[in-house]
């Protein structure tokens, strides 16, 4: 579906002379698309932006990007992004969760009418949004005099805290309260969805509003491969992504040893996109200091890494924590899909109802521990070629539902068949006072205060840990 929303002037032959007259043809629809955790390689933000960008450029849309403040020069470059966004919505502490939520709310506000001016587009996106900038959103779109909000498409792509115990379990309550305000806003203008129809179901029950499921944006980038055994006899299983606690890095040491033990030969290919230090990135060194067929690669990836990486492996396990994902997407495992690699999965979730919707069967584990991932992995390693065939089959069903392409038709379809026209783009909500500015700079200072101390408190803990 090609991008329009108004009308410009085209000279075209007149039947009495060769003047051109006017005839009015669809100028380009103008989106902005916003996302504060748009920085670096890290996670999966930025190929998100890839994809749904160009999709959007390759139909004549123009797509203006505002990220991160600390966006990395290159990557701002290559995406066409303006710096924009103070805070990163991941950076709070559930020790001071009411402090640190109030805060992000207030700078996302302020970041985003302060980005208004430039363009004042009919249509806005935002990525994975959090509870905080969810009600940012929503008090930004309030302010707006009756018919002059843009229309809004808005994206959770991390669990909604309902039906966890971990990090995200602070923001449920934030949710259902921002939702009293989307509620009042006028309907068939406002998008919210995911990638996922569990992780929809559960974010609409939250809210109390409609949350659709998208097709995701991922898409295999080369020819389709079915895996198959190397000629020395071996499959590569890798372990992908930004590796954190509850997507098991913890777990990983002992499911090598465990594969070791058991006589399995497998190269083993650990890669940890998250550039931070950690204390288990010493143990993943010596282990592949200590096996010729164990690579640890400790870097973000750029898009040419990233395809070598899903280029090179054979099986991809995600052990992940098994509550965080039953209605939590996986970026890695819609890759894996897509490009037609066998998963190992954690039972119950998400990642195994894509398997089994596209790879016939998912390999799964029942207990979030180290043997028994590795038990998973040592059944799949002895059905890798049935599995192999299926995960191939399965992707080519994956790419008639899903990519960028069907993806932008959902968007498109969306803002063209809106409930009201497209808001003229000449009105919008109140500036940022100084007053404004000033306060939320007292605000930050005394939140980096309160961290230092916090965590000075907290270090003997975690030491002692």
């Amino acid at each position: 579906m090609p991008c329009s929303n108004a009308l410009r002037v085209v000279p075209e032959a007149n039947d009495k002379d060769s003047r051109p007259v006017a005839r009015r043809a669809p100028a380009p629809l103008r989106i902005a698309y916003f996302d504060a955790s748009l920085r670096d390689d890290t996670g999966h933000q930025a190929n998100a932006c890839r994809h749904i960008t160009r999709e959007l450029g390759a139909r004549g849309c123009q797509v203006d990007v505002f990220a991160s403040l600390h966006i990395q020069k290159d990557l701002a470059g290559e995406l066409g992004a303006t710096p924009c966004f103070l805070l990163r919505p991941y950076e709070q502490l559930r020790a001071i969760s009411l402090i640190d939520s109030f805060i992000q709310r207030l700078s996302f506000n302020q970041d985003l009418r302060s980005a208004w001016p430039s363009g004042r587009h009919p249509f806005v996106y935002f990525n994975s949004v959090l509870a905080p900038q969810f009600a940012a959103i929503g008090k930004w779109l309030a302010a707006f005099p009756a018919g002059e909000a843009p229309i809004a498409a808005i994206e959770f792509g991390a669990p909604s805290g309902a039906g966890t115990a971990g990090w995200f379990a602070q923001f449920p309550a934030q949710y259902r309260k921002a939702s009293r305000v989307f509620r009042a806003l006028e309907p068939g203008r406002i998008l919210l969805f995911t990638f996922d129809p569990a992780a929809s179901s559960e974010y609409s029950q939250l809210l109390g509003l409609p949350v659709a499921a998208l097709p995701a944006v991922h898409k295999a980038s080369g020819p389709l491969r079915m895996r198959a055994w190397d000629a020395d006899g071996r499959i590569t299983v890798g372990f992908l992504g930004q590796q954190r606690e509850e997507k098991g890095v913890s777990l990983i040491p002992g499911i090598v040893r465990g594969l070791r033990a058991a006589g399995c030969n497998a190269r083993i290919l650990v890669h940890d996109g998250e550039p931070s230090d950690r204390p288990i990135l010493r143990q993943l060194r010596e282990m592949a200091e200590s096996d010729p067929l164990v690579e640890f690669l400790h870097r973000p990836a750029d898009p040419a890494m990233w395809q070598a990486l899903l280029g090179g492996t054979d099986l991809v396990v995600l052990p992940y924590e098994p509550n965080r994902y039953k209605a939590s997407y996986s970026a890695i495992a819609i890759e894996a899909v897509s490009a037609g690699i066998p998963m190992v999965v954690p039972r119950g979730t998400t990642m195994e109802s894509l398997a089994s919707q596209y790879q016939g069967r998912a390999t799964a584990f029942e207990a979030w521990e180290a043997d028994a991932v590795c038990e998973a992995i040592l059944r799949a390693v002895d059905r890798f070629e049935h599995l192999s065939a299926l995960a191939f089959a399965g992707a080519a069903a994956w790419e008639e539902r899903n990519g960028a392409e069907r993806f932008a038709d959902r968007l498109l379809a969306f803002a063209a068949h809106s409930a009201a026209p497209l808001p003229r783009a000449g009105h919008a909500v109140a500036p940022v006072s100084r007053f404004e500015k000033g306060a939320l700079q007292c605000l930050l200072v005394a939140r980096a205060w309160s961290r230092r101390i916090l965590l000075f408190l907290l270090r003997p803990f975690r030491q002692s840990s």
